[in-house]
């Protein structure tokens, strides 16, 4: 009888082990694409120069790390975007997005396709490797960070 009761409560103890994965999947799969949209929104916002929208967006301690080595803080980079010598991103693409969540972090890859002028107006047409990092901070996701590494054409 005591056994019949065990395998009760382990197969009870299963079901529900099951069903709670099956919410944390489905959690996490609703939080990717939260982070997916955030993803475009912020990427559509760079592209209209939509500077204030990009305040909310990212994080204070934001950082842009170009393929060149060149470090921007979120003051610099929206002080940029500002100026009249801004860049100006004719097409941005990105493909292939995987989200790897860590609790009120969260990583994005990606490979992006970028079509800019530069201040002086000289075009820039090339594919990148991605890398953001997101920060859920007060209840909301920020961009916290981006680095772009240039995937050379053989």
């Amino acid at each position: 009888m005591m056994r019949g009761h065990m395998l009760v409560v382990v197969g009870i103890l299963a079901v529900s082990s099951m069903a709670l994965r099956q919410e944390i999947n489905k959690k996490g799969a609703d939080t990717a694409e939260e982070l997916r949209r955030l993803d475009h929104k912020a990427l559509e916002a760079e592209k209209s120069l939509d500077v204030a929208s990009l305040d909310r967006i990212f994080a204070p301690s934001y950082v842009l790390v170009l393929p060149n080595g060149v470090v921007y803080t979120k003051e610099k980079w929206l002080g940029i975007l500002k100026s009249p010598e801004h860049p100006v991103i004719k097409a941005v693409d990105p493909e292939d997005i995987h989200v790897h969540l860590f609790g009120d972090l969260a990583i994005l890859t990606d490979t992006t396709t970028l079509r800019s002028l530069d201040g002086k107006g000289q075009e820039s047409v090339g594919a990148y490797r991605v890398f953001r990092v997101m920060l859920k901070q007060e209840g909301a996701w920020r961009v916290a960070a981006v680095e772009l590494t240039q995937i050379k054409s053989n």
